[in-house]
């Protein structure tokens, strides 16, 4: 009995971190989003990644007829020293496919603009995250964007090496700074 309750308590706990871990973030974002830094990183993303290209040369925002709709989410991810980000490009696939996806881009600030990138080889290779979408294979239902970027931004705070608590990002593992 007290095993089974220690498990029960455990999986609580593990609940709660993750929902904690993005109020920490949301709450960080309503923050950043008051910063100049972030309106000149989000008006130069809306410009600019619109007209990126993946390794095969299609445009992001066109690439596969798989793709159904794609937006620019209000998610940034800063290193430390806030000269590098991370942005998601959430994309609602095809009713034929079973997972939607979210294309995570980096940026850098070099000489007062925002510079934007798919990969970053070798220290930081091209990620795509897929979200499976509810409903039967045969009739899935598309996730909504609010859907997606909840995910993907958990994704984020929850992938390399992270605390329990708060919302850092492990900066090596995002952004391949040692000295970060």
């Amino acid at each position: 009995m007290k095993f089974i309750l220690m498990v029960a308590a455990l999986i609580s706990l593990i609940g709660c971190s993750d929902s904690n871990k993005l109020s920490c973030y949301n709450d960080r974002l309503t923050t950043y989003k008051k910063e100049k830094l972030y309106v000149q990183l989000i008006k130069s993303a809306k410009k600019e990644i619109p007209l990126l290209n993946d390794e095969h040369g299609q445009n992001l925002f066109k690439v596969p007829s798989y793709i159904d709709s794609a937006m620019i989410d209000d998610a940034v991810f800063f290193n430390q020293d806030k000269n590098k980000c991370l942005l998601f490009i959430l994309q609602q696939t095809s009713n034929k496919l079973y997972l939607d996806q979210v294309l995570i881009i980096h940026g850098s600030y070099i000489k007062g603009e925002w510079e934007f990138m798919i990969d970053r080889l070798p220290a930081v290779p091209t990620i795509i995250y897929t979200v499976r979408k509810s409903g039967s294979r045969d009739h899935p239902i598309e996730n909504s964007f609010k859907t997606l970027s909840e995910k993907a931004r958990l994704f984020v705070l929850t992938a390399g090496t992270v605390g329990n608590y708060g919302c850092s990002i492990d900066n090596m593992y995002w952004f391949g700074d040692q000295n970060q």
